[in-house]
């Protein structure tokens, strides 16, 4: 998840059901509880807010029914690995299989994020967007999923779990007039604003009369293909 352009602008136990990984030689780090979740690079306290944000995640996509990878690496660090946005908080690497999160001393320096000021909370439903990517990885029926597809996936999750009062800010940064629906809009329009169209995927969300049906269709690639 990218820092957005200037001026634009939970948690339950479940049994995880484990998609199969090849083997591979995996870094020390620290497991989150009964969890595929393993954080690499982070202190203690950037632990447990990557675990809950993380659990908030497979929480919700399992209880939908997808299942998960054999492992989720999470690796922690001040910096982006420079292939990436320098402003990015966050941002899943589908070819590593690995999430990248910037620790939160160095969130925490941006001053803000998406208008609102940073804390703990804000922190927490970036590692659940991004572990969201994550378990949607191995869901999709198509190798390389359209962007708007993945970020469908990606930001309903994070709504779906993120603290009241900062969805609620969200939501009230971008009126339901000037929403543009998720189907109708494109790669340029997400890449300008993301959480527009992350808005946008939440009420088109929340209209459905199935929503979980409508997920499974775009996890098939029957819906959010791109123009």
């Amino acid at each position: 998840m990218r820092r957005p352009l200037p001026g634009v602008v939970a948690a339950f136990a479940v049994a995880f059901a484990f998609a199969t990984t090849p083997a591979r030689a995996d870094p020390p780090g620290a497991p989150c509880p009964a969890s595929p979740v393993v954080v690499v690079g982070a202190d203690d306290e950037d632990v447990r807010t990557i675990c809950d944000g993380a659990r908030d995640a497979l929480g919700f996509l399992i209880g939908l029914g997808l299942l998960a990878p054999g492992r989720i690496e999470v690796s922690v660090a001040a910096r982006m690995p420079e292939r990436y946005h320098p402003d990015a908080a966050g941002v899943y690497d589908p070819f590593t299989a690995t999430v990248h999160l910037r620790d939160y001393a160095a969130f925490a320096r941006f001053g803000a994020w998406l208008g609102q000021p940073i804390d703990r909370s804000m922190y927490r439903s970036i590692a659940t967007h991004e572990v969201a990517h994550a378990i949607a990885s191995v869901n999709f029926a198509m190798p390389r999923p359209p962007v708007l597809a993945r970020e469908y996936v990606a930001y309903v999750t994070q709504f779906a779990t993120m603290a009241p009062a900062f969805r609620d800010r969200a939501l009230a940064l971008h009126p339901q007039p000037a929403c543009t629906p998720p189907d109708e809009s494109t790669d340029l329009a997400y890449e300008m604003d993301p959480m527009r169209f992350g808005v946008c995927a939440w009420r088109h969300w929340t209209g459905l009369a199935d929503a979980p049906a409508f997920l499974w269709t775009v996890l098939r690639g029957e819906a959010l293909r791109g123009p």
